[in-house]
């Protein structure tokens, strides 16, 4: 009979006890899959619910125009009452200086400086008959203001209310001191929202503490005045 070629053997199959055969070197950590990721231990959670929308009707609607101002001051001085020489004799023209911050649309706390001349004598020259006029000045000090606006306009009423302190140089060289008190109603009118132009009413009352001369005892002088106040304020 014809004789057939055996069919070739399969090639073997590496023992079970030898470990395949590794090419290069391999990783000390596990890799991660593609796929995985560390959130901290938490999933996402949602957005809150908005709030619920607020009332127009109740939003507080304030112009800001500045939190402090400075006001160089254009002063008219005079007497309506009182003793000299807390009392003013003279209608005279003076200056001062405010500085303030406004805490809100409706108040403001603020200190002022302000002098003008304050009385006259006629006093005879040393060594002639000649008589000339002496000068002599006051200064006050207002410690602190409290400043009221009446509304959020452009023009903006006010009331003010203050105290501090007073000097009157009397014409002969004499120097008094005592307390004094500030009160006003004006108007600021916004020129820009950094600039206002105002005029405020001021009165005074003056309060000198008197030395004894010699035949007074000590006693306290008080006067009254009235100051027109034409005021520039620079707010920022």
């Amino acid at each position: 009979p014809p004789v057939t070629a055996a069919p070739p053997a399969p090639p073997a199959s590496p023992s079970p006890a030898t470990p395949p055969a590794v090419t290069g070197s391999a990783p000390t950590d596990p890799q991660p899959a593609p796929s995985a990721f560390d959130w901290g231990g938490r999933q996402l959670e949602p957005l809150p619910p908005p709030p619920p929308p607020a009332d127009p009707t109740k939003i507080k609607v304030d112009p800001w125009r500045g939190r402090y101002w400075l006001a160089p001051r254009l002063l008219i001085s005079g007497p309506i009452g009182g003793d000299k020489p807390a009392r003013p004799t003279l209608l005279t023209i003076g200056g001062g200086l405010d500085l303030g911050i406004r805490f809100s649309n409706r108040f403001g706390l603020g200190m002022g400086l302000s002098g003008q001349t304050h009385t006259s004598i006629r006093a005879t020259i040393p060594g002639t008959v000649d008589k000339a006029i002496r000068y002599g000045s006051a200064l006050f000090w207002d410690v602190a203001f409290v400043r009221l606006y009446l509304g959020k306009k452009r023009f903006q009423p006010l009331i003010e209310a203050g105290f501090g302190l007073a000097r009157i140089k009397m014409p002969v060289g004499d120097r008094l001191f005592g307390p004094q008190l500030r009160a006003g109603l004006g108007f600021d009118a916004w020129v820009s929202s950094q600039v206002t132009l105002g005029f405020t009413t001021v009165y005074r009352l003056i309060a000198l503490r008197m030395p004894q001369d010699g035949i007074t005892p000590p006693h306290w002088s008080v006067g009254h005045a009235l100051q027109g106040a034409l005021q520039l304020g620079l707010h920022w």
